[in-house]
Parts: C-alpha cells; sequence; structure tokens
C-alpha cells in the first residue's frame, strides 16, 4: 500500500462518493434516489455494532463495505456480523486497500461481540475468493438466496 487509507464511518455528507464505488459493484443497476441512500445510511448506523465504512485517500474514496451486526437467539446470545458491499476502486486494486477496509469491519465486529462474520460474492470467477481466502476467510457452508424483486 502506497498511502494510508484514512477510514471513517460514511455519513450523509460523502454519499456521492461512496455511490460512486458502489457503481463497480453492479454497473449495470440503475443509479440509486439520494433519498434513498440517505434512509439506507440512516437505518444502517441505528443498529447497534452496523456501519457503512469508506476507505480515503484525500478526499477519493477507494475501498468499502458495509457491516451488519445481526442478533442471534444462539450462541448464548452472541450476533453474528454480515460483510456486504466490499469494493476497491478497480484503478486502487491490489495495493492492499480492500484489505484494510475489511479488517476495519472486522474490528468493528469484534467490538460487537460477533462471534463469526460472514461474505458472500455473488461473482463466479476466483478473484473474490483468493482475497478473501488470503484474509483469513475459509470456505464454508451452503448459500442459497431467492429474489425477492
Amino acid at each position: 500500500m502506497q498511502q494510508e487509507l484514512d477510514i471513517r464511518q460514511v455519513g450523509e455528507a460523502k454519499m456521492p462518493g461512496l455511490a460512486s464505488l458502489y457503481r463497480f459493484l453492479h454497473p449495470q443497476d440503475p443509479a440509486m434516489a439520494v433519498v434513498t441512500a440517505r434512509m439506507t445510511l440512516r437505518q444502517t448506523a441505528a443498529d447497534p455494532g452496523s456501519a457503512v465504512l469508506v476507505g480515503y485517500l484525500g478526499d477519493d474514496p477507494v475501498a468499502s463495505c458495509a457491516v451488519v451486526v445481526v442478533p442471534s437467539g444462539t450462541r448464548s446470545g452472541k450476533p453474528s456480523a454480515l460483510i456486504e458491499n466490499l469494493v476497491t476502486h478497480p484503478e486502487r486494486r491490489r495495493r492492499g486497500y480492500g484489505r484494510v477496509v475489511l479488517q476495519a469491519g472486522l474490528a468493528l465486529a469484534r467490538d460487537a461481540g460477533c462471534f463469526r462474520a460472514t461474505v458472500l460474492t455473488t461473482t463466479l470467477d476466483d478473484v473474490p475468493a483468493a482475497f478473501l481466502l488470503a484474509c483469513g476467510f475459509e470456505r464454508s457452508a451452503n448459500g442459497f438466496r431467492q429474489k425477492l424483486d
């Protein structure tokens, strides 16, 4: 990594930068309305332990992830964490920025008392899998989904 990232929990003022990163996750999706994006951020921020983290180089957002803490009635009441929307700007990849943001998300999950963190990917190529394995994750479980829209 050439330059140190400034990792912050995103607030509404930084929404345009985050939206630009999200375009790299699903470029075919229509842009999200600002009001919807703000509502989503408020909901995430309201959940204890949950946050959207963004790594900045100066004012430029280069990597992000969302951490959602899920309460549990098992595991002695310890919650789990779901890490979503893990993305690094394509021009900034392979420099350690994604790893730093992911580590910050894992630290947030640990601080919330989570017993596990899960990252799911929908891409079938091996790049995300290799990245996650290099970050200490292991392949596990079976994933299933049902589209609701």
